[in-house]
């Protein structure tokens, strides 16, 4: 009925109430397999950090000493550090969460209730607590890893099972005489609500297509390698051979241009020659024919009268 509905205004005497953490920067890289390592280096730096959506906090990945094989292309395997799990007492770079209890996270600042994440059946169990009801289950163990290509940052494996648990304490009004654990001394026990088993695995058909792109990689890699050295090689001799053939070219023609040089001056040398031997030679027969010297005489005796030409009428 519309007209029984009405605002809350005020609830336990508070008006306004933070429901969430609001938006802040967050440190460590997705958990997305498909784009969350596609461009980190692992040849450099192995060990990487990824921030947890449900924990709301970077973990550290450590690169494992063997590497896997997944789906017939290798891979690096990377394991939880195991400074994660631990509580401040034990690590002091813990100190700055919240957590109380080994090899559980405490979230409840995240959830607005008393609420830890920890492995599925609090894998590895804090066995100095007397206030965690649940035992491991050694069939039910899921170690968070990641198994990774690292030419191409694809995650090829992801195990990432999470487990909620919330806290429940007797009151005086309801069961007060249960939730308590035998002989212990905290009230309350931590009861797990559900957990998801998170795993992904590459596909058998995608692994194929991977592997014939890191086939196609690796042999370029290879013509890389191998095919430019060896052209480099093969320029070097043959700017080498072009090198040594040019400066006895060079050197040839140097000493062409020499005997061009003598021999034209031999030339000309010959040519005087000859045109002197012709001179004289001309003189020499003038001088031996008598026509020749007729004319000399005659082109040089005084000019004649012409009346003493026969026949010659003025």
């Amino acid at each position: 009925n519309p007209s029984e509905t009405g605002e809350v205004i005020s609830f336990g005497g508070q008006r306004v109430t933070q429901h969430g953490n609001g938006t802040e920067g967050v440190r460590g890289r997705s958990m997305d397999p498909s784009t969350g390592f596609r461009f980190y280096n692992f040849r450099k730096e192995q060990d990487f950090e990824v921030f947890h959506e449900g924990v709301q906090r970077p973990f550290t990945f450590l690169r494992d000493e063997k590497d896997s094989v997944v789906h017939k292309i290798d891979a690096l395997h990377f394991r939880l550090d195991p400074n994660e799990t631990v509580t401040c007492g034990a690590n002091a770079t813990q100190c700055i969460y919240a957590d109380n209890v080994n090899g559980a996270w405490n979230i409840s600042n995240i959830y607005m209730a008393p609420t830890l994440g920890s492995f599925p059946h609090f894998y590895p169990e804090d066995q100095s607590s007397d206030h965690v009801q649940l035992s491991f289950n050694a069939d039910n163990r899921r170690e968070w890893g990641y198994d990774i290509e690292p030419r191409m940052g694809v995650a090829l494996k992801t195990t990432v099972p999470f487990q909620y648990n919330y806290r429940v304490a007797p009151t005086d009004v309801l069961h007060p005489a249960i939730w308590m654990p035998p002989g212990g001394s905290q009230e309350g026990v931590w009861i797990p609500q559900f957990y998801y088993d998170l795993m992904v695995e590459i596909s058998a058909k995608d692994a194929f297509k991977l592997r014939k792109v890191l086939n196609i990689l690796k042999i370029v890699t290879l013509c890389l390698l191998c095919v430019l050295p060896t052209v480099g090689i093969i320029m070097v001799v043959y700017s080498t051979f072009k090198l040594f053939f040019s400066l006895e070219t060079i050197e040839r023609n140097k000493m062409l241009a020499e005997k061009l040089k003598t021999r034209a001056s031999t030339v000309q040398v010959n040519r005087d020659s000859m045109l002197r031997k012709a001179k004289n030679d001309l003189e020499k027969q003038g001088s031996r024919d008598p026509l020749n010297r007729h004319h000399y005489s005659f082109t040089h005796s005084p000019k004649a009268p012409k009346s003493s030409i026969p026949g010659y009428n003025k």
